[in-house]
């Protein structure tokens, strides 16, 4: 959910494949976030996108961190309507328990790289 050093090991980089996340959602829930748009008030710069983006077979998933340093958490940071902000928040909560439990710990000067196609 955020790639960045943290020799800390306070935080660490959520690894989840979206097609198993997809697949766990109700029809409903994926209809809501993939066809109304969310903004997301982060600093320097707002972004505006679908939670979910691409075909059902290879499906990509806008997940942020809303507690990072600078935001004010999710209710001022997540711009949607009441049902969208619900749903969003339930992918989020499952996409942590479907990803790997202990995540990626990078150093300063570490690369993570993510296949993230599937190409059949």
């Amino acid at each position: 959910m955020g790639i960045r050093g943290d020799p800390a090991k306070v935080r660490h980089t959520l690894s989840v494949d979206f097609r198993q996340l997809y697949s766990k959602l109700d029809p409903a829930e994926r209809l809501v976030l993939q066809e109304e748009k969310v903004t997301w008030d982060i600093e320097p710069k707002p972004f505006s996108g679908y939670v979910i983006e691409g075909p059902h077979d290879r499906p990509y998933f806008n997940l942020f961190v809303e507690t990072l340093a600078g935001a004010d958490g999710f209710d001022k940071m997540v711009k949607a309507s009441p049902e969208c902000k619900a749903t969003y928040r339930r992918v989020k909560q499952l996409a942590m328990k479907l990803g790997c439990p202990e995540g990626v710990w990078l150093d300063a000067g570490d690369v993570c790289i993510l296949h993230q196609r599937n190409e059949r």
